[in-house]
């Protein structure tokens, strides 16, 4: 059983690896302010990556992170928000710690025009509320920018109940406020409010040259739901991004939309971030999934007559016409993308990566490890765009 087990891995990283090796399409147009900026050595590279549950749990993205500060400078721990206050999973670099629990306004319950900020998640904190973080891997000491809006005048976070106004600078765009601290922290720090406000999101760097790598990513969100929220493009035009990498279309793939629908929330928004001049955009296509499908039987065991549920799963065609239409678009749009979908095998290759072990049984997420491979492959496609 091990050796079958073996020989079903070693088969399933040579085909996949076979297919991650190819390049990032459109690179030489589109990624050449990358490159420049990836060659300084006194420069910091922002980059930014948007997309659903596949970039909320941070393994592909962190993964992406951790190897490119490793080649190229760590820059900071990038963009911050605490997942477990509003009962959901996020990123395991950092752990959040609080008594609180906060009611959140989430952008995939966006179906019309809304004011959700960057993290794709927001809530209101109370006086007296308070969540501490604690980074995990990065022992670096970091600057903050925390993003939110007062609820009422002069409210203001404040961080380890260091209240004087020497230690901030605000800075107010619209109707949200950036604060940037006069001071660094290195092993934690307390957020807790002074008086009311809602919380988009902390901005950390550590003003060293190298990567920023901000995660932006929500459980079910699909490109409609970010083009419902005008703020949510307001804020990221302030994390000032060179490279937008764009990983969404999985949760479409799994809904009623048409192809004309979606072809039509993808133009959208990248009319929306064309809007930020200094970005180049790299989109990923949908990975393959597989649709669930249950069966009842009535089967006689010993003289008796029972139900026996039986489940199945069959390839999800619509993946794959959703993934020509993003190809189609970037190319006629001269944009660049990385095939994710071929990269995994094509139609059907979901079930090779469950039976590794490298997705999990429902058939549409993926392990850990599964994420972790994906990142490392798809760091050398890029890596070779920012570098060669």
């Amino acid at each position: 059983m091990n050796m079958l087990k073996n020989i079903l891995l070693i088969s399933f990283c040579l085909v996949t690896y076979a297919c991650f090796s190819q390049p990032i399409v459109n690179d030489t147009v589109r990624v050449n302010h990358a490159k420049v900026i990836a060659k300084q050595d006194s420069a910091v590279l922002r980059v930014v990556h948007i997309g659903d549950s596949h970039i909320q749990a941070d393994w592909f993205s962190g993964e992406m992170r951790r190897l490119l500060q490793n080649r190229l400078g760590n820059a900071g721990m990038g963009l911050i928000f605490p997942y477990r206050c509003i009962k959901t999973n996020g990123s395991p670099s950092y752990k959040i710690t609080s008594p609180f629990t906060f009611p959140a306004q989430k952008i995939v319950k966006c179906k019309t025009s809304c004011n959700v900020g960057v993290s794709a998640y927001q809530f209101e904190m109370k006086s007296n509320q308070w969540f501490e973080v604690k980074p995990k891997f990065d022992s670096t000491p970091q600057q903050l920018t925390l993003l939110y809006s007062p609820l009422v005048p002069k409210a203001r976070p404040v961080i380890n109940n260091i209240d004087d106004v020497s230690n901030y600078h605000d800075t107010i765009v619209g109707d949200f406020v950036l604060t940037k601290t006069l001071f660094t922290t290195t092993n934690s720090f307390k957020l807790s409010a002074s008086n009311d406000f809602t919380l988009f999101g902390i901005v950390a760097e550590n003003q060293q040259p190298g990567i920023i790598y901000y995660t932006i990513g929500a459980n079910g969100a699909t490109f409609a739901n970010y083009n419902q929220s005008e703020l949510f493009f307001n804020q990221l035009a302030i994390l000032k991004p060179d490279l937008i990498i764009v990983s969404l279309g999985t949760n479409e793939s799994v809904s009623k939309i048409t192809n004309d629908s979606f072809l039509f929330q993808l133009q959208t928004f990248q009319n929306k971030l064309n809007q930020i001049h200094s970005a180049s955009v790299l989109y990923t296509t949908p990975p393959d999934n597989a649709k669930r499908h249950v069966i009842i039987q009535r089967r006689k065991s010993k003289g008796k007559w029972k139900k026996v549920k039986k489940v199945y799963y069959h390839t999800n065609e619509k993946v794959g016409e959703l993934r020509n239409i993003m190809i189609q678009f970037c190319d006629e749009k001269n944009l660049m993308y990385w095939d994710l979908y071929h990269a995994m095998g094509g139609a059907g290759s979901m079930k090779n990566w469950v039976e590794a072990g490298y997705a999990a049984k429902d058939h549409i997420h993926f392990s850990k490890k599964g994420y972790e491979y994906q990142a490392s492959l798809f760091y050398s496609a890029l890596l070779n765009c920012l570098i060669k």
